[in-house]
């Protein structure tokens, strides 16, 4: 993905501002090298980037064993494949103390 083209900006209302950072197929997701470039093109005002706050959602599986469509070891390794993967955080190279996690359980 070119420099120039890996931020896009679209303002959605005053003091409101979406950006959408693009990354490569064979890329490493950067959200604050990204920023970083998003700011040295102009594109936004970045300010302490230590400061910033990252929100990301999580989920968690909880087997219940009473599913219908799924086996119940199924179920748990489903549950425990979710459990392992990769955190949001570390997945975009967000530094851990900067993330707030937004949890919601569900039960299959």
């Amino acid at each position: 993905m070119p420099e120039e083209e890996r931020a896009v900006v679209t303002p959605i209302d005053e003091g409101i501002t979406r950006l959408e950072l693009r990354f490569g197929f064979m890329e490493h997701a950067d959200v604050p090298g990204g920023l970083q470039t998003a700011a040295q093109q102009g594109k936004i005002r970045l300010g302490d980037p230590a400061a910033l706050t990252y929100f990301a959602g999580h989920e968690t599986i909880i087997p219940l064993g009473k599913s219908e469509q799924m086996a119940r070891w199924r179920e748990r390794i489903y549950a425990l494949m979710h459990h392992n993967a990769q955190r949001p955080a570390a997945y975009f190279r967000i530094p851990t103390a900067q993330v707030m996690e937004i949890g919601v359980e569900f039960q299959i």
